[in-house]
């Protein structure tokens, strides 16, 4: 009798681990699907010529983001898995 209540357990355990595999698997198409879709517009972005001075611009942006934006650690917080898919 004590096997069949561990079996039960273990079924348990099983299941709630069958789950979060979906879940997070759920989660991770999303989140491709998002990558995939962001990916796709940047495609429509022309391209710099080679003519371009490279380095004046991006010194530019390295300035404006050090100005201008948060430090990353302050715009980084965790997300539970329903917020990851509503955003």
């Amino acid at each position: 009798m004590d096997s069949q209540i561990i079996n039960s357990s273990d079924d348990k355990n099983l299941q709630a681990l069958k789950q979060e595999v979906e879940q997070l698997e759920n989660i991770t198409l999303i989140a491709i699907e998002n990558l995939e879709e962001k990916l796709s517009s940047l495609q429509d972005i022309t391209p710099v010529s080679d003519d371009e001075n490279w380095s004046s611009r991006l010194d530019s942006i390295e300035v404006y983001a050090m100005e201008k934006l948060p430090p990353l650690s302050a715009s980084i917080r965790q997300l539970s898995p329903e917020e990851f898919i509503h955003e």
